[in-house]
């Protein structure tokens, strides 16, 4: 694509035709942005969005990728990129890119795992125990997923049964969130029942109403120790500052 030069390093493309960033900028993975050095960010930014000759400015300005995410139109025209298409163009291409960081933090998957699952304190009877470890094409099992975003439960048939019954999803939204709470039952020295309990706002899912209506979400699983609960709720902390 031509490139027309003009003086201060600046440059245009051509009939102000910008390269389509979309396809180039959702395969960069930004934490993976944030550590690049100077060289790389002309390599793997300026060159695919077609400001290559842009390079030496930012050389010169000591853009690293840390400092790339943290630009700003103001930053830009201080850097003496005087073009005003390329500021704009460049801004953009930043500002989908960070958007694009804030969408992965948001479905990177905290925990997953099926429940029930582990020894015989997390299902219901001592039967149901051994009858899932012999033969799980009989039994049901919830598959949970927590990300950033929320609390997704999805309600498996028996496989042997996987076509007459459809699969059903549960998504509870952390923003909605009110409190998490952990225990641990024992039975006895060595079995015990870890449970995570989230606590959501049922009334605000149903219209909103004077009274506040808890839902409790159950989640038994021996993974749930104290240092997962410490990472739920720090999603949680996120979540609901993205909503204030």
């Amino acid at each position: 694509m031509p490139i027309d030069q003009q003086p201060g390093g600046t440059s245009t493309v051509t009939g102000g035709n910008f390269p389509d960033p979309t396809e180039t900028l959702q395969k960069l993975d930004p934490a993976e942005v944030k550590l690049w050095p100077i060289d790389k960010v002309v390599d793997e930014f300026l060159v695919p969005i077609g400001l290559a000759d842009l390079g030496s400015i930012f050389k010169e300005n000591n853009i690293t990728g840390d400092v790339l995410l943290s630009l700003d139109k103001r930053d830009l025209k201080d850097m003496k990129i005087a073009n005003v298409g390329d500021r704009l163009y460049i801004d953009q291409c930043l500002d989908n890119l960070r958007k694009h960081y804030h969408r992965m933090k948001r479905e990177k998957v905290i925990w997953k795992g099926f429940t029930p699952a582990g020894p015989v304190a997390y299902f219901d009877s001592c039967w149901q125990c051994v009858a899932f470890k012999a033969c799980k094409c009989f039994m049901k099992q919830d598959s949970i997923k927590i990300t950033a975003q929320g609390y997704t439960k999805r309600k498996d048939p028996p496989p042997c049964n996987i076509f007459c019954v459809g699969l059903t999803n549960d998504f509870e939204d952390f923003r909605l969130l009110k409190n998490v709470q952990w225990s641990e039952k024992r039975y006895c020295i060595c079995l015990s029942k870890r449970i995570c309990m989230l606590q959501f706002d049922a009334s605000a899912q149903d219209g909103g109403g004077t009274d506040m209506r808890i839902k409790d979400v159950e989640i038994a699983h021996p993974d749930m120790t104290n240092e997962m609960i410490t990472v739920i709720k720090n999603a949680w902390t996120e979540s609901r500052l993205v909503a204030d």
